[in-house]
């Protein structure tokens, strides 16, 4: 699935192999030449995704759509969408998680530099804390939040 240097859970390698297999579906006339090899495939991008399964069990599973097919050829075809359907919404979950952490973690960097530079010694830090700021409210249509408060604040 990767070629060198590249690790298999890496979104790169994932939108080439995606890209791979429409191209194959496309090839075929549009009907999956070999669904059960496809769901392997698919099986494996999923299974290089660490914490992915946590983000599935949250949000549910597939609404049975693949059981109202009217022969084994269109059961095929309906159950590779959904499992299609699934690893999207499944990745974009498990993206969502990761950009929220991300955020988090950003804002403790920015709550961190404010404080650090509230003493003049670190006056350098206030053009990143501008830069961040900016940054935050493009980003958002908003100014940063307030640091919230943790039990240590007096509570």
């Amino acid at each position: 699935m990767s070629t060198s240097g590249e690790k298999p859970g890496d979104p790169r390698v994932i939108r080439r192999e995606l890209a791979a297999m429409r191209s194959e579906v496309e090839r075929s006339g549009g009907k999956p030449p070999d669904v059960e090899a496809m769901l392997r495939r698919l099986a494996a991008m999923r299974n290089a995704i660490p914490g992915i399964d946590e983000v599935a069990a949250k949000r549910g599973r597939g609404d049975g759509r693949a059981s109202f097919a009217d022969n084994v050829e269109d059961f095929d075809t309906f159950t590779l969408i959904e499992a299609l359907e699934t690893f999207a919404e499944d990745v974009s979950a498990y993206a969502g998680r990761k950009r929220e952490k991300a955020l988090e973690t950003a804002l403790n960097i920015y709550y961190t530099l404010e404080e650090l530079a509230r003493d003049p010694a670190n006056a350098d830090l206030i053009p990143q804390l501008e830069t961040m700021r900016r940054a935050y409210e493009r980003d958002y249509g908003r100014p940063i939040p307030p640091r919230p408060a943790t039990k240590g604040d007096g509570e």
